[in-house]
This record gives C-alpha cells, sequence and structure tokens, in this order.
C-alpha cells in the first residue's frame, strides 16, 4: 500500500483521475455525464477538494475511463490513505 498525507493522497488521486479522463479525449463533462453526477463533482474530485462519498462510486467511475486493474488498485490506496 502507498502511503501518504492525506491532501497529498487527494491531490495524486484527482491527478491520476485527470489523466486518465483526458487520455480518452474526454471533457469533464462529458465524464460528469458518463458518471451520473454533475459537472462540478469532476472537477473537485480531479483537484482533490472532494473524494467520491463511497469506494464503489470510484470504481465505478474509474472502470468507465478504462483504468487497468492495476490502476484501480492504485486509485484505491490513494482513496483509503486520502480518507485517514
Amino acid at each position: 500500500m502507498i502511503l501518504f498525507q492525506s491532501a497529498d493522497a487527494k491531490a495524486q488521486l484527482g491527478e491520476i483521475l485527470k489523466q486518465q479522463r483526458k487520455l480518452l479525449s474526454l471533457t469533464q463533462a462529458q465524464a460528469a455525464e458518463r458518471q451520473g453526477v454533475d459537472l462540478g463533482t469532476i472537477w473537485r474530485w480531479e483537484h482533490g477538494q472532494q473524494l467520491p462519498k463511497l469506494l464503489k462510486t470510484l470504481t465505478a467511475y474509474c472502470n468507465k475511463l478504462r483504468m487497468s486493474k492495476d490502476q484501480i488498485e492504485d486509485v484505491t490506496d490513494l482513496y483509503l490513505d486520502a480518507g485517514k
């Protein structure tokens, strides 16, 4: 498991989500529509200001971003660390 300070973990998690979204050439609005959340939610996730309330929400979003199993495991570690 990767250990980071909570703020660092949130920022890293957000950056990973943003980079993966951009790899798919999706706008934040398109990603929000796919996830069924508003644009502001995606923005806050990507800027490390807020985390999804449930791990399964994050996992579902990662799957929609076509992340690999290893990437999802790394994101999960960051999510769990950020919640501490």
